[in-house]
């Protein structure tokens, strides 16, 4: 060292030094394990990777699993509050005291079923207006317990009211608000209200997209609306169609209810009447009646009713008339026991056992029941709607069979009016009045107007209004006899020969044919 003064500094300097090395240590040490870290995680890499991508994956589930139990859970709840809902509604409002006041003395008077209804129904708004989704289950409970007694108005007015509410809570491509659209079309149709019935499951339809396509509960009660719907209509083989691919799809979803089951099965039933294939009708009847699950603890009364009475029209089309009134008598029984004297199958069953009465010669009786039919329908639903037109229509043709010609042709008249404005031009209930009103026409002499009017008449819809076979040959013969008190003995008697060959073909009853076998040998002697 050259001085004191260097050494001074150099021993100044010494503890710095010091740290240094021990800095430069510790940085080599961290360099060192950090080196051994990286290869050790270079090993480690694919597991690392591979447990990664199951975080990423499980991370991902993890959203679409918490959404299922969030919807299970909420659905569970919401079972739970509608259960529980209903148990009050129906031991509070329905069965207890609370409708009748702070005692049950009310029930003392053994009030009737509607009457209940009625009062659940008032109560419904008060204990349910703040829970649309709970009252609008109710709603449909009680607008299907109205519809089963056969009280389609107010069945109306319940299901509207829940198809509203569940519009407005859930919107219009939901499935409950789907589903409740196509119950409600299928009373729009038992009321005559085809047009707004119509233009309902139109728009159902398309909010229901690509679910109409496929094998869902949306797609099969929209077949089963438009089914129901075309077959008060009278349109057969758009129902025909429609009930099928229904009874389809009720074998892969619903294979052990036997209510929608049976139903689908009598509407076929119903559509092959018309089609004049009695014999699958009566097959398909008796499958109903006899088949041991269409017991009357799971389909109900009214349903074997029902199938007694499609069993009663299949016989009468194949001409065995005392079986067919033993069977119908059976479905009026049945259907009064089930709705009572004004239900609409009791009055449906009356009408057909009265024609039955007229086709067994017992025309006195036929018309007597014919006009109780008619003021039963009146009462039940005015005078404008379909049911009650069609049965003005029978009255007159039974006036007419009756010889009160002038009677007839005013019923007629005024049936054919009534239907063409609540059905239209295509119907075959029109088809229908104006078959008759022609031949009522002709026997007033008025053959001119008779000829003019059966020209109108479609042959194919004239069979879709009843299950009597040969429609189109039965027309023919009109059509022939009318040519003949024209005077038009050349056009008329071969016609006339021709249609009587066809209703023969046809399986047309003998009663019917008689009377144009009669204008045919009157004429064949005349031109002799």
């Amino acid at each position: 060292m050259g001085s004191v003064g260097e050494l001074c500094a150099r021993l100044r300097r010494r503890d710095a030094r010091r740290i240094e090395r021990a800095r430069l240590h510790d940085a080599e040490a961290r360099a060192q394990r950090a080196e051994h870290r990286l290869e050790r995680a270079r090993a480690r890499r694919p597991w690392i990777a591979a447990a990664l991508l199951t975080l990423l994956v499980g991370l991902g589930m993890s959203p679409w699993q918490f959404q299922r139990a969030r919807v299970a859970r909420d659905d569970a709840q919401h079972q739970a509050a509608l259960a529980t809902a209903t148990n009050r509604f129906l031991n509070e409002d329905l069965l207890g005291a609370g409708i009748g006041g702070d005692s049950p003395a009310w029930y003392e008077k053994n009030p009737r079923l509607s009457e209940i209804l009625d009062a659940a129904a008032r109560r419904l708004d008060q204990r349910f207006g703040k829970a649309p989704l709970l009252a609008a289950s109710l709603r449909q409970t009680l607008g299907r317990a109205y519809r089963s007694t056969g009280n389609y108005g107010k069945a109306m007015v319940q299901l509207q009211a829940a198809a509203d509410l569940l519009d407005r809570t859930l919107g219009d491509g939901d499935e409950r608000s789907l589903l409740a659209e196509y119950e409600l079309a299928v009373m729009q149709a038992h009321l005559s209200q085809f047009k707004q019935a119509s233009e309902r499951l139109d728009r159902a339809d398309a909010a229901a997209g690509a679910r109409r396509q496929s094998v869902s509960e949306i797609s099969l009660r929209s077949h089963l609306a438009r089914g129901d719907l075309a077959y008060q209509q009278m349109q057969v083989q758009v129902a025909l169609d429609n009930y099928q691919a229904a009874q389809t799809m009720q074998k892969i979803l619903h294979p052990d209810d036997a209510l929608m089951s049976a139903h689908l099965l009598l509407g076929i039933a119903g559509c092959e009447l018309r089609l004049d294939h009695a014999a699958a009708a009566a097959r398909i009847a008796r499958e109903v009646l006899a088949g041991p699950a269409y017991t009357q603890q799971r389909v109900g009364l009214a349903v074997l009713a029902l199938a007694s009475s499609r069993l009663g029209d299949a016989l009468r089309a194949q001409g065995h008339y005392a079986e067919a009134i033993a069977a119908t008598r059976q479905a009026v029984a049945d259907y009064e026991a089930a709705q009572g004297a004004s239900g609409q199958g009791t009055i449906s069953a009356l009408s057909a056992l009265s024609y039955l009465y007229a086709l067994d010669g017992d025309v006195a009786k036929s018309l007597s029941s014919q006009r109780e039919v008619y003021q039963r329908a009146r009462a039940r639903w005015g005078n404008a709607n379909q049911y009650t037109l069609v049965e003005q229509l029978n009255l007159g043709s039974q006036e007419q069979a009756a010889g009160d010609l002038k009677a007839a042709l005013a019923d007629l008249q005024a049936a054919e009016r009534g239907l063409l404005a609540v059905a239209g031009e295509q119907s075959p209930a029109v088809q229908a009045a104006r078959a008759a009103r022609a031949d009522v026409l002709s026997q007033l002499g008025r053959n001119v107007e008779a000829l003019a009017l059966a020209e109108h008449v479609d042959p194919v819809a004239y069979q879709a209004s009843t299950s009597d076979p040969g429609r189109a040959a039965v027309l023919k013969a009109l059509k022939a006899q009318i040519l003949l008190r024209l005077g038009r003995r050349a056009e008329g008697l071969p016609q006339m020969r021709e249609a009587v060959r066809e209703m023969r073909s046809a399986g047309v009853s003998g009663e019917e044919i008689a009377p144009y076998l009669k204008t045919l040998s009157g004429s064949a002697v005349a031109t002799k």
